[in-house]
């Protein structure tokens, strides 16, 4: 699954890298809608982490990722379209 189409999964990203530059970095803030994981913790700590997070969070970060969706499709309606 391509970063981008987790979102119009209803996903929330987890982004297993420790240097990586994301897109838009300088105007969005994908921690609130992804999990960013080091790569030499994965493993259990990162299933137990998961599984913690509790309901009202993974939704709140599902429709963050809801709005910021049209940040990553060619043709968008820009009316709708904001990352903040």
């Amino acid at each position: 699954l391509r970063f981008y189409e987790s979102f119009f999964s209803g996903c929330i990203p987890v982004i297993l890298a420790d240097d990586i530059e994301l897109p838009f970095s300088e105007f969005v803030d994908y921690s609130k809608f992804t999990v960013k994981w080091p790569l030499d913790r994965v493993n259990d700590d990162l299933v137990r982490y998961l599984r913690s997070v509790p309901d009202d969070v993974i939704a709140r970060m599902q429709d963050m990722g809801r709005r910021v969706l049209c940040l990553f499709v060619y043709h968008h309606d820009e009316r709708y379209c904001n990352s903040f």
